[in-house]
């Protein structure tokens, strides 16, 4: 018999669903009070009311959940320091007012992706300093990354090297507006604390339970990314 353990995190609920593969039968639920403070208590109640007595015969785990949609509604999310290169001062007038902490950070491409002017690393690093206390994650966006993104990658290894968790706006869309991008960007990173934390409450309630097949995490087209991606 070959499992697959469901794991759905919602505002309110969580559910679990444990399914037998092979003959596409629902072998039992359970559904618990989410949990917003640690999130693994409301996965372990859930999972307790499943019989989980054979955990190496689960094959697969997805986990599914709303709180990136239900934090965007309900403004909530980690702290975000948005570093904008190559954008003039008129773009901070057109945030959202969610964002508290923005550098802008001198550097330019044209429109065929040529180098206009130099990213202005030393500032960039001043900012990043700076805003590191304050902030649980950065975003960055280069006005022009679609065209060349040299300045995001640039940016994106600063920000290995102090070992602090980014987004940057090439990984995410292609998008010429650059308006759009700086929100999509801040927003994703926004949910990256939400998410990990998720993540790494369920694999603790897994290896409690001695569940040690793949953890997948259900995208919004109904598809499955790895866990290795979804971090």
């Amino acid at each position: 018999m070959k499992l697959g353990l469901g794991i759905d995190a919602g505002g309110t609920y969580t559910d679990a669903v444990l399914v037998d593969l092979k003959q596409r039968e629902v072998l039992g639920q359970g559904k618990a009070l989410t949990t917003k403070g640690d999130y693994a208590l409301g996965v372990e109640r859930a999972l307790h009311q499943l019989q989980l007595d054979n955990p190496e015969m689960i094959n697969m785990v997805a986990v599914s959940t709303t709180l990136a949609t239900n934090a965007i509604v309900e403004n909530k999310g980690g702290r975000v320091g948005l570093l904008l290169l190559g954008y003039d001062q008129g773009v901070k007038s057109l945030l959202p007012a969610e964002v508290q902490n923005c550098v802008l950070i001198q550097g330019q491409h044209s429109i065929r992706g040529e180098e206009l002017v130099p990213l202005d690393v030393e500032h960039l690093k001043k900012a990043i300093r700076e805003l590191a206390p304050h902030v649980d994650v950065f975003a960055v966006s280069s006005y022009l990354a679609p065209r060349n993104n040299n300045h995001e990658l640039i940016a994106r290894e600063i920000l290995e090297q102090q070992g602090i968790p980014y987004v940057c706006s090439y990984q995410l869309t292609s998008e010429l507006n650059s308006l759009e991008r700086a929100n999509t960007v801040f927003y994703n990173a926004r949910l990256i604390p939400l998410i990990v934390q998720l993540i790494h409450s369920v694999e603790r309630v897994l290896a409690k339970r001695g569940i040690t097949a793949p953890l997948n995490i259900v995208k919004s087209d109904g598809c499955l990314m790895g866990r290795e991606l979804a971090m």
